[in-house]
């Protein structure tokens, strides 16, 4: 086993957080809130730029507002399948007690439609959580 040379620590360790943070960020959508400070602070600074008329932080504060208004966009989308897996889930859910129902009174006909309306939601739910997969 190979000693660390003590530079390296000294030099490595204090980074790992931000580095662990920049990570994290690049995998993460950003929250509603996040998306919300972000825009307003983007949206003030752009309103000083302007008063400025500082054309270049202008194009800057646009580009990153475009760039974020587009995360944003992403998180929503993430937000929406996410709360479709969970009605999916209820749903299943639902039917499993359709289905353990019928089959307590004994209604065949009611059996056999109950565990088709169930196949057809564990497969929406299959998709819906599919669909959330990165």
């Amino acid at each position: 086993m190979r000693a660390v040379p003590l530079a390296f620590l000294t030099l490595v360790l204090p980074a790992l957080p931000a580095c662990t943070m920049l990570v994290a960020s690049a995998v993460l959508p950003p929250s509603a809130a996040e998306c919300t400070a972000k825009i307003e602070t983007l949206t003030t600074s752009l309103a000083d730029a302007r008063a400025a008329n500082d054309q270049e932080r202008i194009d800057g504060l646009e580009e990153a507002m475009r760039k974020t208004q587009e995360e944003c966009a992403g998180s929503d989308l993430q937000a929406e399948q996410a709360k479709r897996v969970a009605e999916m889930r209820a749903e299943v859910a639902e039917e499993k007690r359709n289905l353990l129902e019928a089959e307590r009174a004994g209604d065949i006909s009611g059996i056999q439609d109950a565990k088709s309306d169930l196949a057809e939601a564990e497969w929406e739910l299959k998709e819906a959580e599919r669909a959330l997969q990165p």
